[in-house]
């Protein structure tokens, strides 16, 4: 049984806002993003049934309640992509999932959801932003990649943290 990988966020030194073009110049329309409320999560359920399958679609779908910020890219006003984010302790902000609708994928929605999670979590407190995504999970690592993240171990987090802190961190990441 393979454990995710974790990737870790290489610091950010510039003080300006991640460059739009790389996002903007892909999409056809405006995509705006807020915060949505717990009353008004079920309402992204038909868009995670869309992203997930399997036990991705039941771990999403829980996480979906519990979890502590849920972000929404809209376009028209239509739910087109989501963000799911917490923060693991006072310092570290995690990122659980981005989904994206099928017809919108490819236009910089992901992009765009994955550069406010960082924002967000950054003005919460965050030094520190981390993702999991599964190896084999291609489209997620290389967007994971193409915003400075970087593969990490476990056993490089239990070296750097110790053990039992990068235990408790992994199966926050985890178990939700």
């Amino acid at each position: 049984k393979e454990n995710p990988r974790d990737a870790h966020e290489k610091p950010d030194t510039r003080s300006a806002p991640l460059p739009a073009g790389r996002s903007a110049r892909r999409m056809p329309m405006t995509a705006l993003i807020s915060d949505v409320s717990k009353a008004y999560r079920d309402a992204l359920f038909p868009l995670l049934e869309e992203c997930f399958t399997g036990i991705y679609l039941w771990h999403a779908r829980r996480t979906l309640a519990r979890v502590e910020f849920v972000r929404a890219a809209r376009c028209a006003e239509e739910p087109v992509g989501l963000s799911m984010l917490s923060m693991l302790s006072p310092r570290i902000g995690y990122l659980y999932y981005v989904a994206v609708r099928q017809a919108f994928r490819g236009q910089g929605i992901g992009g765009l959801l994955l550069d406010d999670g960082i924002r967000f979590l950054r003005a919460h407190g965050a030094i520190e932003v981390l993702a999991c995504a599964r190896r084999e999970n291609i489209v997620s690592t290389h967007l994971l990649r193409s915003h400075r993240f970087e593969p990490a171990r476990f056993r490089d987090a239990a070296r750097a943290r110790g053990f039992l802190p990068a235990a408790a961190l992994w199966r926050r990441m985890v178990v939700a």
